[in-house]
């Protein structure tokens, strides 16, 4: 019996319905997926589920929920951009709690996004509807905020960060009600998973279907040190899962959400100041934070890739044998706000709820 399997009882209850993983952080074990049949795979269709958005105070980030405002602050397509409650919601009120903290929290996110609009790099859209679509990339840097427009109108804004490149089958489409962004779901390695297309509005939805290159990276809500190297299973007995990494669906987040277990790989230091020179307490204009590359999952197969290195868009996997597989890595930004005390190493075992989207190249 393998190590996923051994575990498949144990690490699937959650701490009083709330969704936050049971013990904290330390409850990311749950349900982490290791297999085909459960690697990153929801049982519900993409963008539905029975489970209502995270309601505890102690959830990491409230995903997409109606608590937050909507972003930008000033959208003049909000209502458009908000949706129902539910794990369907389409925001990315919780998305920006990934990239600036509470304090000036809405100065941040206007700032930010006007200044995506006002100096930012132009990318040209696909016109929907006879509308037309412009998107504005803040920086050059790994991480940075995308606004988009429709006829000169801001529309919607949102982090973003430079991931790894995949090739994957994309199988499903669901776009949001803005017309301009959606998530996609798909297979990568044979673990399903479902993303939030960072560059929707930029191709016709034709462009997402089928074989795809993609650059992958997460945005962390809740991030930290992993405390135990090893549990006990359904029979009582210990196992060591000192080098156990994997993700799950998390239940109380949106589709695009997950619990995460994984090893740092590379550490980088990564930070934005406005043109103004303002950043973090000096101003709401800005963000410090980690860039690391860890293992979304590990596959049965090793060698698959070449070596790369974070946020350059090269090939996925060092092609290393772990001896379980190879991994399949991502770029996972941790914003300093979010990390706390907390300075991420080379070989530590982390864990975190985080936010999974995808560039498509």
């Amino acid at each position: 019996m393998g190590l996923f399997d051994r575990l498949r009882g144990l690490l699937t209850d959650t701490d009083g319905g709330s969704g936050r993983p049971k013990d904290g952080l330390d409850g990311a074990k749950d349900g982490l997926a290791e297999s085909e049949d459960e690697l990153g795979e929801s049982e519900d269709e993409l963008g539905e589920s029975e489970d209502e958005p995270g309601e505890s105070e102690d959830e990491p980030g409230e995903p997409n929920g109606e608590e937050r405002p909507s972003d930008p602050p000033t959208n003049p397509m909000a209502a458009a951009s908000v949706g129902s409650a539910g794990p369907s919601v389409q925001s990315h009120g919780s998305h920006w709690d990934t990239l600036v903290p509470d304090e000036n929290r809405e100065a941040a996110i206007k700032q930010l996004t006007m200044s995506a609009v006002e100096e930012g790099t132009v990318i040209d859209g696909f016109d929907r509807n006879g509308r037309e679509v412009t998107g504005h990339r803040l920086g050059d840097d790994p991480v940075g905020t995308v606004a988009v427009s429709l006829d000169g109108e801001i529309a919607t804004a949102y982090p973003v960060v430079e991931g790894v490149s995949h090739e994957v089958e994309m199988e499903s489409l669901n776009e949001w009600e803005t017309g301009i962004e959606a998530w996609l779901g798909g297979t990568l390695a044979d673990a399903a998973i479902t993303v939030f297309a960072a560059n929707y509005f930029e191709h016709s939805p034709e462009r997402f279907g089928g074989d795809c290159t993609i650059s992958l990276a997460l945005l962390a809500y809740d991030f930290g040190e992993s405390e135990y190297d090893t549990v006990v299973d359904e029979s009582g007995e210990e196992v060591d899962v000192s080098d156990f990494v994997g993700f799950r669906p998390w239940e109380r987040g949106a589709p695009d959400d997950y619990v995460v277990r994984t090893n740092v790989e590379e550490v980088e230091r990564v930070s934005h100041r406005s043109s103004d020179g303002s950043c973090g307490s000096d101003g709401p204009r800005g963000y410090d934070g980690y860039l690391l590359r860890v293992p979304l999952f590990r596959t049965d197969d090793a060698g698959v890739g070449d070596d790369a290195g974070v946020g350059d868009g090269a090939d996925a996997n060092d092609g290393a044998d772990t001896g379980d597989g190879a991994d399949v890595d991502v770029a996972l930004f941790v914003a300093d706000h979010v990390a706390g005390d907390y300075e991420p190493q080379v070989g530590d075992t982390v864990e975190g709820a985080c936010w999974l989207q995808a560039r498509f190249q």
